[in-house]
């Protein structure tokens, strides 16, 4: 991050923090391309006077992919399976009632 000087090294002012953070940045950014991700660091250079938080970034990130001309990607939330499968065995008998083959 030399973009931004001594900023960073002050917001991650230890090898365990700057570690942690990785790890979160790096499960967040997962569902981008890296074209997206660099579009959205040339971007916070140009237009952030600081380093963009996690959620700062993401935005921008967001909206380099909405540009891309995909939809927006679904905050996706852990279910419960049992939950999960009454809803799958409800769509299996409304499918089997209008003859549609499932697998």
């Amino acid at each position: 991050m030399l973009s931004y000087g001594n900023a960073f090294s002050r917001q991650y002012p230890n090898e365990k923090l700057v570690d942690a953070a990785i790890e979160e940045w790096a499960k967040q950014l997962m569902p981008y391309t890296d074209a997206e991700i660099d579009e959205a660091y040339d971007r916070a250079v140009k237009e952030k006077t600081w380093p963009p938080n996690l959620s700062e970034f993401l935005q921008l990130v967001k909206t380099a992919h909405q540009r891309k001309g995909m939809p927006n990607l679904p905050e996706l939330k852990s279910c419960d399976p049992a939950v999960a499968k009454r809803y799958i065995d409800e769509l299996r008998n409304i499918l089997s009632r209008k003859n549609v083959k499932h697998r």
